[in-house]
């Protein structure tokens, strides 16, 4: 049987950038100490085809980080579950735990201020590992000058109907080489 793959996407989870009341015994790692552990630049990858002949690859990595969305008008609202509006601005910064003005001062990334942002993804998720299908999410990519987007009642009814009525949201931010910047949030929705 031939197995093969057509594209890889490597992610990890976020290293805390300060200490967290809730989890003091995690590690925490700055920003400036997580970006060292990646230096910018060309990322040679070589990999055989289902044929046997190698193949080589380059990818690379900047450190062009666009600026985290602000989603303050949508966070820790109450929503009709005809409407939900999630909604959102342009940020000006890394957000406030990972934000390091000296990293800019120094050259070492670029303002994410001014990084050119040329789409945005949308996530949505009940906020409860206990509903029937908390795997389930509603995902979507816009175009830059989107900064909105309505959650269908439909995917919200079923997780609605069970009584979880809690979800979380993210709203990224992305960048011409594929740099993404996340904001997190929560919404309540009622009937």
């Amino acid at each position: 049987m031939e197995q093969g793959l057509t594209e890889n996407f490597f992610e990890s989870a976020e290293p805390l950038c300060e200490a967290d009341e809730e989890e003091p015994d995690d590690l925490v790692v700055t920003f400036a100490e997580f970006i060292m552990r990646f230096p910018e630049g060309d990322y040679l990858f070589i990999a055989n085809t289902n044929e046997g002949d190698r193949v080589k690859g380059t990818a690379e990595l900047t450190y062009n980080l666009p600026a985290a969305p602000d989603i303050s008008m949508t966070e820790d609202s109450e929503q009709s579950i005809d409407g939900v509006i999630i909604e959102w601005e342009p940020g000006v910064d890394l957000g406030e735990k990972c934000h390091d003005q000296s990293l800019i001062d120094d050259g070492i990334i670029a303002d994410p201020a001014t990084v050119a942002i040329v789409g945005w993804e949308v996530v949505v998720e009940p906020d409860d590992d206990e509903a029937s299908d908390p795997s389930r999410k509603f995902a979507v990519q816009l175009p830059p000058e989107q900064t909105s987007v309505l959650v269908p009642a439909e995917y919200l009814e079923r997780f609605f109907d069970e009584e979880f009525d809690e979800f979380k949201f993210e709203v990224g931010a992305i960048e011409e080489s594929g740099n993404q910047t996340f904001s997190e949030g929560t919404f309540t929705v009622t009937d």
